[in-house]
């Protein structure tokens, strides 16, 4: 099951479940109970959302070796922790900008995601 969320540029975030190319919005706690409705959504007229709306990230850096190493850094003994703006997450597809003037190349790399609720 693939859920997503989403917005119809109404303003209204909710969650559906995409299936044979249509979205259908859910009824009920994504994160509990749910059922599927019938209201469906073309996946091309809707806005995909990041998986959440967090109120934290916080992240943890220099905990795997390799990409520690390619940034010429030595491992530390504990993962170094570091908060993000909620603005650091972005839709499938969406367009990330960022100032010319600040750099010349977007780096990008994996990130896994624990959402606590």
């Amino acid at each position: 099951m693939k859920i997503v969320r989403f917005d119809t540029n109404d303003g209204r975030a909710r969650y559906g479940v995409y299936d044979k190319g249509e979205v259908y919005e859910i009824d009920g706690d994504v994160y509990g109970e749910f059922s599927v409705s019938s209201r469906a959504h073309d996946p091309h007229a809707i806005n995909i959302l990041p998986p959440s709306a967090p109120t934290k990230i916080i992240g943890i850096g220099l905990n795997y070796k390799d990409h520690a190493a390619e940034m010429g850094k030595e491992l530390p003994e504990e993962p170094r922790l570091f908060i993000k703006p909620s603005t650091a997450i972005t839709g499938h597809g969406s367009i990330i900008k960022y100032p010319s003037h600040m750099s010349s190349r977007v780096d990008y790399e994996g990130e896994l995601a624990l959402i606590i609720r």
